[in-house]
């Protein structure tokens, strides 16, 4: 019996020790689940943040296309601009020296309606 008794004693004590182990196994799973469940959040929120910093990536691109479309077109503008200012002094040039042809001709035309005014006083003169 008490052979029986020793190893019913080693019974109890190898199945204690056994439920100890069952038990940490299981809390062991817990936390393997528990780990898994963190990392597949992890990748999604690794996966969500590429994909947005991929939409910000296309929209930096596109945002960089209308920049430098907005520069050519105030680069054309500036140009045409000039391009109309220098026209603008050109025709104020042109317009100035045009005043001074007309106003020499417009006194050289004075002067000839004098001098034939004269003659034509001259000429009365001579036919009365």
């Amino acid at each position: 019996q008490s052979h029986e008794g020793e190893l019913s004693e080693q019974f109890r004590a190898l199945r204690s020790r056994l439920d100890v182990e069952t038990a940490k196994l299981a809390d062991y799973r817990r936390k393997l689940a528990s780990c898994r469940d963190q990392l597949a959040t992890a990748t999604q929120t690794i996966v969500d943040k590429d994909k947005a910093n991929q939409r910000l990536r296309e929209s930096l691109v596109q945002a960089k296309k209308r920049a430098t479309a907005v520069e050519d077109e105030l680069r054309a503008a500036a140009a045409d601009s000039e391009r109309k200012s220098r026209e603008t002094s050109l025709q104020l040039v042109t317009s100035r020296g045009d005043a001074k042809t007309l106003r020499k001709r417009i006194s050289e035309l004075e002067s000839s309606l004098a001098a034939a005014k004269i003659k034509a006083r001259a000429q009365e003169q001579v036919v009365e």
